[in-house]
């Protein structure tokens, strides 16, 4: 079985209390916030009672955070970091505050102009060629293991892209420390989203949350 997981809210994601706006990550460097380490220990704690035979996550500080509590919680100790997991390379767009204007640049990019490379990053069909050569590996050895990674919203939203052909979407599951089952035909199937996670976008005032 393989389970996808992504990582904990940060101070740049949407409905973050300590920052609510929403910010392109991209390959910047940034810890859970408190809202993240609670979201990821609610769903390490989900994960109790599961077989997980190998634990991988993108080497990213707020992805590797997320794993080590799953790892800690859960008792395991043979974790590895994948640079495969990484997410898109988004280069000049990353630290800005997303805005219609700027996220509709990207979407154009995401799914029209996908052989353009993003200044200081990396095309979306370079992102797709990187990250389905991990996907796939991992698909395989699923095949006889349990296994979790620990990556990005990118990433999910990018596995019926490679693995089916559909045209890339913008929004969908999971959400921050949501787990989601991928299955070897691109399907994916939602399996749990932490009650942090529901309750911060509650509480939240309509951002978009990309």
């Amino acid at each position: 079985m393989l389970y996808f997981v992504r990582h904990g809210s940060t101070e740049l994601n949407a409905n973050s209390p300590q920052d609510p706006k929403n910010y392109f990550r991209g390959y910047l460097e940034a810890s859970l916030d408190d809202l993240g380490k609670q979201e990821m220990q609610q769903t390490a704690d989900w994960f109790k009672g599961k077989t997980i035979d190998e634990l991988y996550s993108c080497p990213l500080t707020r992805t590797k955070e997320s794993m080590l509590i799953i790892a800690k919680t859960n008792d395991i100790s043979n974790w590895r970091l994948d640079p495969g997991l990484i997410t898109w390379n988004t280069g000049v767009y990353a630290g800005h505050e997303v805005t219609k204007e700027l996220l509709d640049s990207l979407l154009l990019l995401q799914r029209v102009h996908r052989d353009e490379k993003i200044p200081q990053g990396e095309s979306y069909n370079d992102f797709l060629d990187h990250w389905g050569v991990a996907l796939k590996k991992y698909i395989e050895r699923s095949k006889t293991k349990d296994i979790v990674l620990i990556s990005h919203h990118w990433n999910a939203l990018a596995v019926p892209v490679i693995l089916r052909g559909m045209k890339p979407e913008a929004e969908g599951p999971p959400e921050n420390a949501g787990v989601i089952r991928i299955y070897s035909d691109g399907f994916i199937r939602e399996l749990f989203t932490p009650p942090a996670t529901l309750e911060a976008q509650k509480s939240a005032k309509g951002e978009d949350r990309l």
